[in-house]
């Protein structure tokens, strides 16, 4: 009996989260604060590096602050499980308080589940289908804002299960 069980489970996550491999990353600590570019210079999509310029990515973008087009942005620890982003442009001050969990290695963990249908609710076994962005900020030794976004596509339709996943690093220079 248990052998069907462990063997449905394993079936159902094929889809999962792969942390990145440290880029002389430093812990993010109680007094963490910056300010930042908005527009990353560079990314790392798993295996392959790229310069982008000003046209690239940007963290309000990542974290659909979509309405924000400014230039910089400011980053404050609150506790370790909120973090406070500010934005100044000419005319005032808009700031933002993220939700997260700041873990035991140093990095600030938010998570957007945009869509999950599971059937039956407690136990997914006919039907499930995630997808899941998972953000890790963290800082590295040249104190720029390091962003780690790690996507999860994955559902199963009875035994059947399917999923993908990608991990992309973006880095900030701070200003």
């Amino acid at each position: 009996m248990y052998k069907y069980i462990l063997f449905l489970i394993v079936l159902n996550s094929c889809g999962y989260a792969k942390m990145q491999q440290q880029l002389q990353l430093t812990p993010i600590s109680k007094g963490f604060n910056g300010t930042y570019e908005n527009y990353a210079y560079k990314y790392k999509l798993e295996k392959r590096a790229a310069e982008i310029g000003k046209d690239g990515t940007t963290l309000t973008k990542l974290l659909y602050l979509t309405k924000v087009k400014n230039g910089t942005i400011g980053f404050k620890l609150l506790t370790n499980k909120a973090i406070e982003l500010y934005f100044q442009d000419s005319i005032n001050t808009t700031t933002k308080i993220v939700r997260g969990k700041l873990s035991n290695r140093g990095l600030f963990i938010t998570k957007i589940i945009h869509h999950r249908v599971q059937i039956p609710p407690i136990f997914p076994f006919l039907y499930n289908s995630t997808n899941i962005e998972k953000f890790f900020i963290e800082s590295n030794t040249a104190n720029d804002l390091v962003v780690t976004l790690t996507y999860v596509n994955e559902g199963n339709i009875l035994i059947f299960g399917a999923g993908n996943s990608y991990t992309i690093t973006y880095f900030f220079k701070k200003i």
